[in-house]
């Protein structure tokens, strides 16, 4: 695997205007400098929380405000705002390199999905990789003074989220009972689904992998990525060893994920 830094987009920024960058040029400098020990410490952590493989991705972080044009595909866009810390810098960028690197280990065909299932299971998806990834760097974020890195919104949202995770989990169980009842409607109720799953499913995510990864399946948990009903159903599996009273998935919800497994793993 190789990471390869691009300054190249924030170099035009600073002399395009140079008031609102030049706070950065300190740290995209050091960035630079001290690129080959932040690339290894970016695979090391990324990797720390993937199945033992050689990945052979070239990955590119591009330095640059988010709102301009879209990623393409093998890059990583990382707001200025990140170079400032190094830790900062190296948390957000490991998760964001494990996300993309979970999508490579996907068990099943993207493009053989039906469409009314697609909802289900990208969202399934979005709380099993998000959730894993979280752990690399949501600690950091979350009890990090200096919240200038974070939209404090998505900060405030994600701790109430995890204050309020068994109406979450007991909520997202109804609709998918619903789906699983409903055939005819698996569209509608999996926009629905979609739409419910709190900031992009990442404080589900986070929570199940915590009691997961508690109850000492994390190896099981990490062989499987790639498998979101796995996950799912490993959640489950967690809850039954866990001495503390937490929610989990009614037998009807994992019939439906075990259906949709079958039909879609390879």
């Amino acid at each position: 695997m190789k990471i390869i830094l691009d300054t190249s987009r924030f170099d035009e920024s600073i002399e395009e205007n140079m008031n609102i960058n030049e706070k950065y040029l300190e740290g995209v400098k050091s960035l630079k400098k001290d690129w080959k020990r932040i690339e290894d410490a970016i695979i090391t952590r990324a990797s720390s929380l993937l199945p033992f493989r050689e990945f052979t991705a070239e990955i590119t972080v591009s330095i640059r405000s988010l709102i301009e044009e879209k990623e393409t595909e093998g890059s990583i866009a990382i707001d200025p705002i990140f170079t400032t810390q190094t830790e900062a810098f190296v948390s957000k960028v490991s998760h964001r390199v494990h996300s993309m690197l979970c999508l490579e280990l996907r068990k099943y065909d993207i493009d053989a999905i039906a469409e009314e299932d697609m909802d289900i299971i990208r969202t399934m998806e979005t709380i099993n990789i998000e959730g894993i990834g979280d752990h690399i760097d949501i600690d950091y974020f979350l009890h990090e003074d200096n919240h200038s890195f974070s939209n404090d919104g998505y900060i405030t949202e994600f701790k109430a989220t995890l204050r309020n995770i068994p109406k979450v989990i007991t909520n997202l169980n109804d609709i998918l009972v619903k789906i699983s009842q409903e055939a005819s409607q698996h569209e509608k109720l999996g926009e629905e689904l979609r739409e419910f799953v709190p900031p992009y499913g990442n404080p589900l995510g986070y929570y199940m992998a915590n009691i997961i990864i508690k109850n000492s399946l994390l190896d099981e948990m990490l062989r499987d990525i790639g498998n979101p009903f796995s996950f799912f159903r490993l959640y489950n599996k967690a809850v039954l060893k866990d001495r503390v009273e937490i929610p989990s998935f009614s037998e009807e919800t994992i019939n439906l994920i075990e259906k949709l497994e079958k039909q879609y793993i390879k």
